[in-house]
């Protein structure tokens, strides 16, 4: 990947420079955002940007495959 200077044209999850530092956060809609979307970044302006960044969480929302019921332990009381 390099690195780029200005704002991301697709959104995405992204590694930004701003102030000697480097932070992922996502851009979307036009503005730098905390990933996952939960509140914007600052106003304080990105130096620089690299990605879009490969998405490697895992989305608890769905079930793991192969377990799509809660299997409960039984006792012999």
């Amino acid at each position: 990947m390099k690195i780029e200077i200005g704002n991301p044209t697709e959104p995405g999850i992204y590694a930004a420079r701003q102030w000697y530092a480097w932070r992922i956060l996502e851009w979307h809609g036009g503005e730098w955002w905390h990933p996952g979307r939960a509140s914007k970044w600052g106003s304080a302006e990105i130096e620089a940007f690299t990605g879009p960044l490969p998405v490697i969480s895992k989305d608890y929302t769905k079930p793991p495959l192969g377990k799509l019921r809660v299997e409960t332990p039984e006792f012999d009381l």
